[in-house]
């Protein structure tokens, strides 16, 4: 498991991660973050990623200043990657 923390000024960012050394290397991260944006004012949100040399899932969301959410997959098994995302 890899941890990461990251502040500047008004802004966080706090991220883990796990890779298995296995067959197409799986692999998961969740990620954290928050700040001021001007004239807007605090912003914050989260990412979960996870797949292998084959696929990656996606599932970001945005709580403030407004509320987001995307979900898709990227596959990487094809001659071109191919992009599948949805959001709310």
């Amino acid at each position: 498991m890899y941890d990461i923390e990251i502040s500047y000024l008004n802004h966080q960012l706090k991220a883990e991660a796990e890779v298995a050394l296995e067959k197409h290397y799986p692999f998961n991260a969740s990620i954290n973050w928050q700040g001021e944006l001007p004239d807007i004012g605090p912003a914050s949100g989260n990412a979960q990623i996870d797949g292998d040399l084959k696929a990656v899932n996606l599932k970001l969301i945005t709580d403030s200043p407004f509320k987001v959410s995307t979900h898709g997959q990227i596959s990487l098994s094809d001659s071109a990657p191919k992009l599948k995302l949805q959001g709310e």
